[in-house]
């Protein structure tokens, strides 16, 4: 009884698709080819939230659980549909029921849904691209959604506002009213083992507030006569471990290679370092070179930066911890905080995709700048199930534990990493470097002292 059932229930739902990618297309909809029943408004309602769910889950990855709490505001626009069918079957020249016109609403945004899915496969991890097609998508609703209404009503423009008003009040309620996504990470203790934990957790939040004073604290002095070299690591993207898991082999190798034991501070998103490392955010950041600054010997001592995260074709780097609202960080800013800070001497790496925008920005004579990808481009490696990032494996995991050079490891490193995308089919990701003449010379003191004390 139940397959005899789902077949026809199935098949009516295939139709009221159909009609609804006619009227995304704005082709003229048939109202006798719609299955009107309340099982089928419920159904596509149903599909909808299944469909952001998907491509939220794309988005963030698999790593998390409903918020069942958000089904609030992605229902909301719902008595807002119901109504303007209502309206519709009171004013319609063709007989339509009140559930015709949210029957023919929701197919079609059932078919965006789809559409938007695929947007965001295809569009992750560009960031302005993806917020383009994402305005673009709404503004289309909108108007497929009038189109729509003019012609089940049979109403010319002037009859038919109270309607439009309806319309725009669902786009209102929909996308700009606050509200939380679907997904989200967990936050029990099944899904997070000891060491993990949400920022939302009383005592993750309580802990972050000592966790980059201690850091700026215990940070040791310059030595006189020493050229000393200091490292601040930052990985700000929550959502993918590759970044995190950088900077756990990267900072040591900072301190037995480099001899910045007790010269690092580490910035981190994400849930297993909430207890024990403070926040990668922009104010944190900002705090962190103003505290090296005044540690270090500014005529002496160099400060190396590296940052890894994703990258966006507006060249922001991005700054991610749900639900935190995080900023984004941008040449002009990490030139601002460097300048502020009172650093002379840098050597400034920035791991993302189009990394290369921050190479003019940031360009003088005491600093290094070098970028894993060219202004353009994108760089590859990211994911939760990466241990590095193309580049950050080929400059610190494999060329700077064989030397002491940074010109030299990016040389090394940018024929692996070339190799490696050949081999994989990847456009190149031109990674980029500048060099001003003051730092390559302090850079040679350094690596001299390091080679030096290697030998010992």
């Amino acid at each position: 009884m139940i397959v005899h059932g789902l077949v026809p229930f199935l098949s009516a739902l295939r139709r009221n698709l159909n009609q609804g990618a006619r009227s995304v297309l704005l082709l003229r909809p048939i109202p006798l080819a719609y299955a009107v029943t309340t099982p089928q408004l419920i159904a596509l309602i149903s599909l909808e939230l299944l469909l952001s769910l998907a491509s939220q889950v794309a988005l963030y990855g698999t790593r998390g659980e409903i918020n069942p709490w958000a089904l609030r505001g992605a229902l909301f626009d719902i008595p807002f549909v119901l109504l303007a069918g209502w309206w519709v079957a009171r004013v319609s020249q063709k007989g339509l029921s009140p559930l015709s016109f949210a029957v023919a609403l929701m197919s079609m945004s059932v078919v965006f849904a789809c559409v938007g899915m695929v947007a965001v496969l295809a569009l992750y991890k560009q960031a302005a691209w993806l917020w383009i097609v994402y305005w673009c998508m709404i503004v289309s609703w909108w108007l497929c959604a009038c189109v729509l209404l003019a012609r089940l009503t049979g109403r010319g423009v002037r009859s038919n506002w109270p309607g439009w008003a309806l319309i725009s009040l669902i786009v209102l309620a929909s996308h700009t009213l606050p509200s939380s996504p679907l997904w989200q990470a967990r936050d029990d203790a099944s899904a997070n083992p000891p060491h993990r934990a949400s920022i939302e957790r009383e005592a993750a939040f309580h802990a972050q507030a000592g966790l980059l004073d201690d850091a700026l604290q215990t940070l040791l002095p310059q030595r006189p006569g020493v050229a000393d070299l200091y490292f601040t690591g930052f990985a700000s993207y929550a959502a993918e471990d590759v970044f995190r898991k950088e900077i756990e082999v990267i900072a040591p190798l900072m301190r037995e290679r480099f001899d910045a034991a007790g010269r690092s501070v580490l910035l981190v998103n994400n849930p297993d370092t909430v207890m024990t490392l403070p926040l990668a955010t922009k104010t944190n950041l900002a705090r962190t070179l103003r505290g090296i600054g005044s540690r270090i010997d500014r005529e002496e001592d160099v400060v190396v930066l590296y940052l890894t995260t994703h990258g966006s074709e507006r060249h922001e780097l991005a700054v991610k911890f749900w639900p935190l609202k995080l900023d984004d960080i941008t040449p002009a800013a990490l030139k601002i905080m460097l300048d502020d800070a009172g650093i002379k001497w840098r050597v400034v790496i920035v791991s993302a995709c189009y990394s290369g925008g921050y190479i003019e920005a940031l360009r003088n004579d005491n600093t290094l700048v070098m970028t894993a990808a060219d202004a353009t481009r994108t760089s590859f490696g990211c994911g939760s199930e990466s241990d590095f990032t193309y580049f950050g494996k080929a400059m610190f995991d494999e060329e700077l534990r064989r030397t002491h050079s940074f010109a030299e490891a990016f040389g090394r490193a940018r024929v692996s990493i070339a190799e490696r995308e050949k081999k994989m089919q990847h456009e190149s990701s031109n990674p980029q470097i500048a060099i001003g003449a003051a730092i390559a010379e302090q850079l040679k003191r350094i690596e001299e002292r390091l080679a030096g004390v290697a030998k010992n």
